[in-house]
């Protein structure tokens, strides 16, 4: 039974990240941000034990922020983050000078790709060329407060495929098809000269929203909508157009969506059920509803009764009496406004030991340091949780766990991981490499060819020329690159 009910636990446990009272439920408008006082008379009438948890386990993100300072304000660094994508027209690039020598992309699968390699991959893509219509949805830009000097982002993002080329290998014929991403958690790191060292896209937050199969902040860090507004008021002309379009006005999505509950109302709740619970969302507190389904990344959904039954047989924190949720960022996405969103890290060493646990017979005495992870709760009508999320990892390169999220990455990181291929770090198909051979075969072939049609050209139409990737800006900038 024991192994049994483990094997039904692992997105459970990547929840049990001790987290942050974290402060705010929106940037904008009616996403109305819950200030440290509100949320701390959320939980005042809490029984003692589960007021030490949440104190223990909700991040006091202003506090945070104020022990590791950056030359950078938050409200900067968002307009900076906002500033690229817009000059370059959604695609990080060097128009305004915020790409650092050092930049790196890296994404869920592919990468890290240096500054180089990565220019050349978007410069032979055109994707607005094959989804004129293309809309990416930018919301929830907000600062980490572990990370002072990172701004993280949420897209979603929808289009339809009405352009073609004969010259793609993808988009030969328009099919008329769309796509509608599930929300995804990016993010931009900056040095501290103001520049973009890393760039992270494309880690899906829910598996279940959309069609493609995968893929809050405090006042002294808030970027507030008139903040943003000015930010922005130099661009040119069609990089303002296209930020109008593509980042979301929040407040207007949320008065065209309205829930019987407020967001700092559905926030606190969100604390609660984890707070009451001890970090594990159960019955206690009367929050669940009866409908309730646990989904992580690669485990569920799993029923009400298959979760409860799964949590009360694992005694996470007799393994990990240490351990530390560290969960922030709580936040009403305003394309769901029932559902609150947090980030959760955690840490804790496997001191504790049991006989009969197939994983922790003895103290091993390893830490696992967690990579960030979306999780969230979405709310009925009546304000009970019915669908739970967890585990979604938001950047790989983060911690020890291999880039894994919940138990599997915490067996992995204390060296005793599940044999078998979801349970261990990324590694590309053998299907996939040869892909991506064929695809940097094809690149090398193309360029060969535009070299001598160029060198036929007048001299006078060089400047004109530029070098192409091809196939390659597919290959490496999306899901298959040079690996």
């Amino acid at each position: 039974m024991a192994l049994a009910a483990a094997c039904l636990v692992p997105a459970v446990l990547w929840y049990a990240q001790p987290g942050y009272l974290t402060t705010s439920s929106a940037t904008r408008g009616l996403r109305t941000q819950l200030g440290a006082s509100s949320t701390s008379v959320a939980l005042d009438d809490l029984p003692p034990a589960a007021k030490a948890w949440a104190d223990a386990n909700f991040v006091d993100e202003s506090k945070e922020l104020a022990a590791h300072p950056f030359p950078f304000a938050p409200q900067e660094l968002v307009a900076r983050a906002k500033r690229i994508l817009a000059l370059n027209i959604g695609f990080p690039g060097e128009v305004g000078g915020l790409m650092a020598e050092d930049f790196e992309f890296a994404g869920p699968v592919v990468g890290p790709l240096s500054k180089k390699a990565y220019l050349d991959a978007i410069k032979g893509f055109d994707l607005l060329k094959f989804f004129p219509d293309s809309n990416f949805e930018m919301y929830d830009f907000r600062v980490d407060p572990f990370e002072p000097n990172r701004v993280w982002f949420t897209s979603r993002g929808k289009g339809t495929q009405t352009g073609s080329s004969k010259d793609s290998p993808f988009f030969s014929k328009a099919t008329g098809k769309s796509y509608v991403n599930p929300p995804q958690a990016c993010s931009f790191t900056f040095n501290e000269q103001g520049l973009v060292n890393q760039y992270t896209i494309g880690y899906v937050m829910d598996r279940r929203v959309g069609n493609t199969g995968v893929v809050q902040l405090d006042g002294t860090q808030r970027s507030t909508a008139a903040s943003t507004s000015d930010a922005l008021d130099d661009l040119p002309p069609a990089a303002k157009a296209w930020a109008a379009a593509n980042f979301v006005d929040e407040s207007k999505e949320f008065a065209a969506h309205p829930f019987p509950f407020a967001p700092q109302e559905l926030v606190a709740r969100s604390k609660r059920i984890l707070a009451l619970n001890i970090g594990f969302p159960g019955e206690e507190g009367g929050l669940m509803a009866e409908d309730f389904e646990f989904a992580g990344p690669v485990v569920g959904p799993l029923s009400k009764q298959a979760y409860l039954g799964s949590i009360k047989s694992f005694g996470f924190n007799t393994f990990f009496p240490d351990a530390v949720f560290e969960m922030y960022d709580f936040r009403v996405d305003p394309f769901e406004p029932n559902r609150v969103w947090f980030t959760s890290r955690g840490t804790g060493t496997q001191t504790g030991s049991s006989k009969d646990s197939p994983f922790f017979k003895e103290a091993t005495g390893k830490s696992y340091v967690n990579p960030p992870q979306a999780c969230s709760f979405t709310f009925n009508e009546q304000g009970l949780v019915n669908q739970y999320t967890i585990g979604y990892v938001m950047d790989r390169r983060v911690g020890n766990t291999g880039g894994l999220g919940g138990l599997y990455g915490i067996l992995y990181a204390i060296g005793k991981p599940f044999p078998f291929p979801e349970a261990q770090p990324h590694k590309p198909s053998l299907r996939m490499r040869l892909f991506n051979k064929l695809g940097r075969y094809m690149a090398e072939q193309k360029a060969k060819k535009e070299a001598k049609e160029a060198s036929d050209v007048q001299p006078k139409l060089h400047s004109h020329v530029t070098t192409a990737t091809g196939l390659r800006s597919v290959w490496d900038w999306l899901p298959c690159g040079s690996l």
